[in-house]
């Protein structure tokens, strides 16, 4: 089966022979036609596998929702059981449960409480650059120059279905 990059070079190569006059034109238009031909179906083939892929895609983002959406629960409710046994064994005065699953409190590694964010110096802060391209759109329609950027609007996009 042909490639569609195959026929594409085939018919810019059939093309080029119109500007020939040794070959006669009706033999290069059949063959320009014959080759659009394959290449339109060998497009539409493409573009069934496009929107099949889309599908697909489309019902795995549902799925990774859905996960997202039942792990966000089982997490809280991980949380929720956690403070609660902790909020227990505190009342008791129970710190070490031996069995099968051992529960035990631990002296926690050191850590920091942020008491007042903004006396904190900066070399202790990141701070992260992202560029508002959508405000660089709005001033490039409107006649501004933003160095670095241009406005572009001679780019087309394939739309499928």
């Amino acid at each position: 089966m042909t490639k569609l990059y195959e026929l594409s070079a085939n018919y810019q190569n059939l093309l080029a022979l119109t500007e020939d006059d040794s070959i006669p034109q009706e033999v290069v238009i059949e063959a320009l036609k014959t080759v659009e031909g394959e290449i339109i179906d060998k497009a539409q083939n493409i573009a069934k596998l496009l929107k099949n892929m889309d599908g697909d895609i489309k019902a795995f983002k549902d799925e990774e929702n859905r996960l997202k959406t039942k792990r966000a629960a089982l997490e809280r409710k991980y949380e929720s059981l956690k403070i609660y046994l902790e909020e227990e064994l505190r009342k008791t005065g129970i710190r070490k449960v031996d069995g099968v699953v051992p529960v035990a409190f631990r002296k926690s590694p050191p850590s920091v409480e942020i008491q007042y964010e903004e006396l904190i110096p900066e070399r202790f802060q990141i701070i992260e650059k992202k560029l508002d391209k959508r405000k660089i759109l709005e001033s490039l329609k409107s006649g501004e120059t933003v160095p670095g950027a241009r406005l572009v609007e001679d780019r087309e996009y394939l739309k499928i279905g």
